[in-house]
């Protein structure tokens, strides 16, 4: 019992940490690469954003909702999830979508807008979405499943992800150690985790416990190239395929720090607009001011398990990597 008791706990620790002491900055491209086949397309279906459109009611919406690349909503009885976990409470049919309630905005009334193509398919967040149950939804999940199955590192800005990797593999999740440097190819990793796990509907089901009935937690899963993004309760962490160029750019800090970010400085006095472009060229712009420096030339890597960032040649420390409220780091002079 008690060792029961301490893998549940372990688990839950390992899994679930990372949702609030560490975030990862890599943002997923709309053009990815052809991951389903082309039944499993819907870029290849056009709809009339007028015409096609049919009233949205309850009946029509209530349900699961699948896209390629993963759980897109669900909705029953007044309450709607989106693919970030988050739950929506008292929800009212609208002509432009749903309106509801969540803890996660502080109980304010939040409108999210949806369209409704066909009684199986709709658009809601930018994102097309199948009934789960029907054909093509049918063949979305076993599309998601065959790419779920190998082995996925984390990556938040510390040294874990070096330690451990993840395994989804015949409806077991497992915590496997990275063998030493210098055995770091052979095939003798330590398992140090495993679960059973379930994959149904784009919904990543972790189980465990006295019963092994009892669901540790609960994820929706988006799922594009090499990056599993898993999400719940508004919290979301990233996989990379081990092996892969999204892990190598991930776990040198590059794709960590790419993309758009608001920089404050520590006493408050300055606020930026930064951006990185992922490949070696920064911009700063300053709010409420034209002055904007572009093609300012950066780099970053790992050192010591932890990021170096290089700008113009001048160093600066990269710490803190955080998902609670967004993603967000500090960086440090010297």
């Amino acid at each position: 019992m008690i060792k029961k008791r301490t893998l549940i706990f372990a688990i839950l620790i390992l899994i679930l940490v990372p949702f609030f002491l560490y975030g990862c900055r890599a943002d997923i491209k709309e053009s990815a690469a052809d991951t389903t086949n082309e039944e499993t397309d819907l870029s290849d279906e056009t709809f009339d954003m007028t015409e096609s459109v049919i009233s949205l009611t309850e009946d029509r919406l209530s349900g699961t909702w699948i896209g390629e690349y993963g759980f897109v909503c669900r909705y029953s009885e007044g309450v709607f999830y989106d693919n970030s976990g988050i739950e929506y409470t008292d929800c009212k049919i609208t002509e432009s979508g749903i309106s509801g309630v969540s803890d996660y905005f502080g109980g304010e009334l939040v409108n999210i807008g949806i369209r409704m193509f066909a009684d199986d398919t709709l658009e809601v967040n930018e994102m097309l979405a199948v009934k789960a149950g029907s054909d093509k939804g049918k063949k979305y999940q076993k599309a998601l499943e065959n790419q779920l199955e190998g082995d996925w590192i984390t990556c938040d800005g510390s040294d874990i992800s070096y330690e451990f990797y993840t395994r989804f593999a015949d409806g077991k999740f497992s915590m496997l150690s990275l063998p030493d440097e210098e055995n770091r190819d052979s095939e003798n990793d330590e398992s140090y985790l495993i679960c059973e796990y379930a994959f149904e509907n784009g919904i990543l089901s972790l189980y465990g416990g006295y019963d092994e009935s009892d669901v540790l937690q609960n994820f929706s899963v988006h799922l594009q190239d090499d990056l599993l993004r898993l999400a719940a309760d508004g919290f979301t962490m990233n996989y990379y395929r081990k092996g892969s160029q999204a892990a190598e750019d991930a776990l040198s800090g590059k794709s960590l720090l790419t993309g758009e970010w608001v920089f404050v400085s520590s006493d408050n006095s300055e606020i930026l607009h930064w951006s990185f472009d992922g490949d070696s060229k920064l911009s700063i712009e300053g709010y409420g001011t034209n002055e904007i420096q572009e093609g300012r030339k950066y780099s970053v890597s790992r050192q010591d398990a932890g990021f170096v960032l290089i700008i113009d040649e001048k160093e600066f420390i990269v710490e803190s990597f955080s998902s609670l409220d967004g993603n967000s780091f500090s960086l440090y002079d010297g």
